[in-house]
């Protein structure tokens, strides 16, 4: 009996309240893309992208815990700003993922890529954006395999990463920070685990996170205008004195957020107050506030 695609294939479809152009670029602009690609948790410390059709890719995400899940393809298709079309080649992934998937493989063999075609649609809908994922599997074997194992909930994960992402102000490249007297331009922000924490900032805010060139890890903000870092040979601001707000665009969301990557909710939002605050705690224990404006 014929096995039809629709036994092979998963799709989603999502709305986000962004412009056609900026959701598309957020799948092509590797800075963008590793703010958002991997369920929660992950964090991808690679990802190169050639976006062209027949361009190469390769994008690493990494689990808490510093396991490897790396996927590289090419693009079939391109056109911007409509469609991507890329096969995953998944065979750099880890032997046990690769048992979960098919227990009875042949271990004596390679890792199979399982040439996952996963096609992105994107339409604009006035100043929002619909996108529609489709991945086709090579069998209908595959699909209840990586069905079961979560693959639904992880891509709705990156999703929920990317529409957070949206929600703040990309960075401009070509923005230099404004150099003034008196402006605050640097944090240093205790943790108990860097790694930790600055993966929760990243996964949360949207943080651009880089390495100095003394090794050490440090971040910029959403937009280019303030930087930091974190150390570990100072105590957490665990109760508020100095206290400092981060901007959102969406507190409810944000505190979802916040509390998915593993931060606590310390003051919730205040219905009657005249500004939309919060304050959580993240990862070290330091107390920090949301803002967003009202109107946006």
């Amino acid at each position: 009996m014929p096995v039809s695609q629709t036994d092979r294939e998963l799709i989603i479809t999502r709305t986000f309240n962004a412009p056609l152009e900026l959701v598309f670029n957020a799948w092509i602009d590797p800075k963008h893309m590793a703010n958002w690609w991997g369920p929660h948790g992950m964090t991808t410390p690679v990802c190169e992208i050639d976006a062209r059709t027949g361009g190469a890719y390769r994008i690493t995400m990494r689990t808490p815990d510093g396991v490897d899940y790396p996927i590289k393809g090419v693009f079939q298709k391109i056109i911007k700003p409509t469609l991507l079309v890329m096969l995953m080649d998944c065979s750099e992934h880890p032997g046990a993922w690769h048992d979960m998937v098919n227990p009875n493989r042949d271990k004596t063999k390679p890792n199979p890529p399982l040439n996952l075609i996963t096609t992105v649609k994107f339409e604009p809908l006035g100043d929002k954006t619909r996108l529609t994922l489709h991945v086709l599997f090579e069998s209908p074997e595959l699909r209840t395999a990586m069905l079961n194992m979560g693959m639904t909930q992880g891509w709705s994960q990156s999703l929920d990463r990317l529409d957070l992402l949206l929600s703040q102000p990309m960075p401009n490249e070509d923005q230099h920070p404004a150099y003034a007297n008196g402006k605050i331009c640097y944090i240093d922000i205790p943790a108990t685990d860097i790694n930790l924490s600055s993966n929760f900032y990243k996964t949360v805010f949207g943080w651009h996170i880089r390495t100095r060139g003394d090794g050490h890890l440090a971040f910029d903000d959403t937009v280019g205008q303030v930087s930091g870092t974190w150390s570990t040979n100072r105590p957490p601001s665990a109760s508020p004195g100095l206290l400092i707000y981060i901007m959102v665009k969406d507190a409810p969301k944000t505190l979802e957020a916040i509390t998915a990557a593993g931060g606590k909710i310390t003051q919730p939002i205040s219905k009657d107050a005249p500004e939309i605050t919060a304050r959580f705690t993240d990862p070290a224990g330091n107390i920090l506030g949301i803002y967003q404006q009202r109107g946006l």
